[in-house]
């Protein structure tokens, strides 16, 4: 069964179906009511807003990347917080795809991907599929059935070119963070703005943050641990103009 709530941020509203049964409302909760991705906890918040109304104004059309985007609620809430951005929501396993497009039919601004976020090209499936909806976890598998897809190849298909300026990235990929930031990580310094929720608390001794730390320790960027997410933000923030 499918429950709908109707949601308003700003002048933005929309409907979102959730799945009785699921942690589909403990979800929303935390991203529309407890609004976990808001900036307004951030120092840097005004600056932050600042590089995007600024990059509209230009011309730009800001880009966010939403790796591990579940049903499409963090998608959603960064489309009407930030309208007139163009945002990629990432998702591997299937249930959550369907009711995914399902949340965005009326959101053109934002493009679904079924794949699974890595470095490289390879095939993964679904390593706990008895869990429940908002902790499926990935593992390499050959013949696995889901395709990857990377930040380089996703920054490709939207470049500087045709006029999308990197904004923002979302990772919350259940622990597949470990093989993600492992190599091709020269996307990190494109984004003003990255969070990121680490895993070593549900996968303790399986170093699942160590090639996150590494790729990200000699960047010059803060690092502010705001509830499960780390905000992660250039010292200096510039538009390639």
């Amino acid at each position: 069964m499918i429950q709908d709530r109707t949601v308003t941020l700003g002048d933005q509203t929309t409907t979102i179906g959730l799945r009785n049964g699921t942690t589909d409302l403990p979800l929303f909760e935390q991203i529309f009511t407890a609004q976990v991705f808001s900036l307004a906890r951030l120092k840097r918040a005004a600056e932050l807003n600042k590089f995007y109304s600024f990059a509209v104004q230009m011309g730009w059309t800001p880009l966010i990347i939403d790796l591990g985007a579940n049903i499409g609620l963090s998608a959603l809430y960064f489309s009407m917080i930030w309208p007139k951005a163009k945002v990629l929501a990432v998702e591997p396993e299937a249930a959550n795809y369907v009711r995914l497009l399902a949340n965005i039919e009326s959101r053109p601004q934002i493009v679904p991907y079924q794949k699974a976020a890595s470095c490289r090209s390879e095939s993964v499936e679904i390593s706990n599929p008895d869990t429940d909806s908002v902790g499926f976890q990935t593992q390499a598998a050959s013949g696995g059935g889901i395709s990857t897809v990377t930040v380089p190849e996703l920054l490709e298909h939207y470049p500087l070119s045709a006029g999308f300026l990197p904004f923002m990235i979302k990772v919350d990929i259940e622990g597949y963070e470990s093989v993600l930031f492992e190599e091709n990580v020269d996307w990190i310094d494109a984004f003003p703005l990255m969070t990121i929720e680490l895993h070593d608390w549900a996968l303790p001794g399986k170093g699942t943050s160590k090639s996150f730390l590494k790729a990200i320790a000699g960047r010059d960027r803060d690092f502010v641990y705001l509830g499960e997410n780390v905000f992660s933000i250039p010292y200096r923030l510039s538009l390639p103009i």
